[in-house]
């Protein structure tokens, strides 16, 4: 992999693969928590009923490397991820954000 794109770079600067070249991304990756929103109004959904039991997601390691191969971007693999989940949909947005941060990290 070409690492020219890195170099000169400003410090924090975001880098995405795509079709196996480094683009830089403008405004980073990570989501943008409006916590006013969040907090303003009683949540639809709440975190009670979900069980961390490592069953929810159904991509497994093979189609997220498979996914990669192909020359998907973060974003669209992110995307996958949300919606082969069992439990995303249930989450509050709170946990939502918090789970999109991780993936992004990642």
């Amino acid at each position: 992999m070409n690492l020219a794109p890195v170099i000169g770079a400003p410090y924090g600067s975001v880098f995405e693969l795509k079709h196996g070249k480094l683009v830089r991304v403008a405004g980073g990756l990570k989501p943008v928590l409006d916590i006013g929103a969040m907090t303003s109004a009683m949540p639809e959904n709440n975190n009670r009923e979900l069980v961390d039991s490592n069953t929810a997601q159904k991509l497994s390691v093979e189609d997220i490397q498979q996914m990669q191969g192909d020359g998907k971007t973060g974003a669209e693999i992110i995307k996958a991820l949300t919606e082969s989940s069992d439990t995303y949909a249930g989450k509050t947005e709170f946990s939502k954000q918090k789970y999109l941060r991780r993936k992004i990290e990642k």
